[in-house]
Parts: C-alpha cells; structure tokens; sequence
C-alpha cells in the first residue's frame, strides 16, 4: 500500500439498535473512526428500490487494515454522502482493506 495515495479522509461510523419508550426499533448511527483513504474507483449506476429505478454510485475505498469493521454495522460517510458498505476485502497479509460501497442518490 503507497500511503502518498491515501489522501481522503472518511468517517467510519457504528449501527447501534435501541428500544424506544413504545418498544419499538431506533437504530442511530454515531462516528466510530476517521481513516485516511485511497478513492479506488467511483462509478454511477442506477439501483431499484421498491420497484423504481433509482440514481446509485458505488465506491471502493482503501485504507490501512483494521479488525474493527463489519459490512453489517457500519457505513462511510465522505463527500456529504452515506455509502453502505456491501464487501470489505483484506489485501495482503493484514496490510490493508479494499471496502465496496453504495449509496442511493437522492434526486433534487
């Protein structure tokens, strides 16, 4: 990993799962780390959410490996965008992490 290319900084941030007064659900999202990240790749697309074709991009970012990470509890949040992580790959031995990310694009 070339750490001169690790140039933008993202927000790795935690899923936690409440009860509210009612019982029902409240899920938050609060900042876990900030990382410093190498923007792999960025492509548009279109996902369908409830049967309509809506504006997606995907992302793959790599940063420095850590073991604190999972695709089910955690997201990105970079460039005022909140990309959910769907696969988290280790390059080398533990060197570092290549994290494929989407996020829907909201239409103005």
């Amino acid at each position: 990993m070339n750490a001169s290319n690790l140039d933008r900084r993202i927000k790795v941030q935690v899923r936690s799962v409440s009860q509210d007064q009612s019982g029902g659900r409240v899920e938050t999202w609060t900042d876990s780390f900030d990382a410093w990240a190498e923007l792999v790749r960025q492509v548009g697309g279109e996902s369908e959410i409830a049967g309509a074709d809506k504006p997606s991009e995907t992302a793959i970012f790599r940063i420095r490996y850590v073991n604190s990470i999972a695709s089910n509890t955690h997201r990105i949040s970079w460039n005022s965008k909140i990309y959910d992580i769907l696969h988290i790959a280790e390059e080398g031995r533990r060197d570092g992490l290549l994290i494929t990310c989407r996020t829907i694009l909201s239409i103005p």
